[in-house]
């Protein structure tokens, strides 16, 4: 989700026969690491291909952009973002699993959401979040 509006980034620009040979290269490359890695790992090689694939796809065209327009969307935030959803998920891997699988997964689900949620407005990650919140707690 991260690198999604890039495709159309370059789709709209005058480099717009690049994203033709982004795709080209992608899909070679989905090939080729699933040739390696299905044999070697199963479903699981299929997975990590896919990954690593996606991973270079999504590299390219953001050092593309970087490189012809200086286009740079991450931030500081986006660490703590990654720092708040390590926190919350770690916060429902160390509550002890209840019995009862339902409500297992409605206390862990409702843990992990409100740490996440409560540390990204205590954070400021976004404005609009932010906003959206205060605009709730009024209600």
């Amino acid at each position: 989700m991260l690198s999604g509006v890039s495709g159309v980034v370059i789709q709209s620009s005058p480099y717009y026969k690049m994203q033709t040979v982004f795709m080209g290269s992608y899909g070679l490359l989905v090939i080729i690491t699933n040739l390696i890695m299905i044999p070697l790992w199963g479903i699981n090689g299929a997975a990590i291909a896919s990954l690593l694939s996606t991973l270079f796809f999504n590299l390219a065209k953001y050092l593309f952009l970087y490189n012809k327009y200086q286009l740079q969307p991450l931030n500081r935030k986006y660490l703590l973002v990654i720092l708040i959803s390590l926190i919350a998920y770690f916060s429902g891997y160390l509550l002890p699993q209840l019995d009862w699988y339902l409500l297992d997964i409605a206390v862990r689900s409702c843990l992990v959401g409100g740490v996440y949620v409560i540390l990204s407005f205590a954070l400021r990650i976004s404005t609009d979040f932010n906003m959206f919140v205060k605009k709730q707690l009024k209600f």
